[in-house]
């Protein structure tokens, strides 16, 4: 069976969360689907693994969702010595809101996760 809401119900009721209505659940699987890349088979999936149900359950207790993708530029602009502007416009990457529920979808993304405990990869 798919992800349902009694799953993610009795989920946040464990955790001393309020219930979410299947408004929020619908969102939380398009923002896991959307924002963390899982794929939609495995969120539909017929028996889907309990820390992807854990980590749902967790983004519909927080949905809706704000959080832009797309970080705002930053300009600014400096004077050389001989006069010339040099004008410099970046933008940050996206930080992910919420990284420990990240780090619990990573092994359905396929992605690391960008929870790090100073070990090296390499």
């Amino acid at each position: 069976m798919a992800i349902d809401l009694t799953q993610v119900n009795a989920l946040l009721a464990l955790r001393g969360k309020p219930a979410v209505t299947a408004d929020k659940l619908s969102d939380a699987l398009d923002y896991a689907v959307g924002f963390y890349r899982v794929p939609l088979a495995t969120v539909n999936s017929q028996t889907p693994a309990p820390q992807l149900v854990l980590a749902v359950a967790l983004l519909a207790s927080l949905a809706p969702f704000t959080h832009t993708a797309t970080a705002a530029l930053t300009s600014s602009e400096a004077k050389t010595a001989s006069g010339a502007s040099i004008k410099k416009e970046y933008a940050d990457a996206p930080v992910d809101p919420y990284p420990v529920i990240g780090g619990m979808l990573a092994p359905f993304t396929g992605k690391r996760s960008g929870v790090t405990f100073g070990v090296s990869s390499r």
